[in-house]
């Protein structure tokens, strides 16, 4: 298994996620509010850190295969 290093990102969806922030008009502290309603330990530094490819991002899925 490589080692990921500091200089290398750490997700490919954090731009994605930016943009489609962006083009709902949210604001970090919004998505965060947002995603705390619906159970998620999201803060806007999280957000922030997702955004600039900083923060690791996982997919995981449930016993069923969907998505979690």
């Amino acid at each position: 298994m490589r080692k990921i290093t500091t200089s290398e990102q750490k997700n490919i969806i954090g731009s994605r996620i930016r943009q489609l922030r962006m083009a709902r008009k949210l604001t970090q502290d919004e998505l965060a509010a947002r995603l705390q309603v619906n159970g998620y330990n999201f803060s806007k530094l999280t957000i922030l850190r997702i955004e600039l490819g900083k923060r690791l991002v996982t997919y995981q899925t449930d016993a069923n295969g969907q998505p979690v």
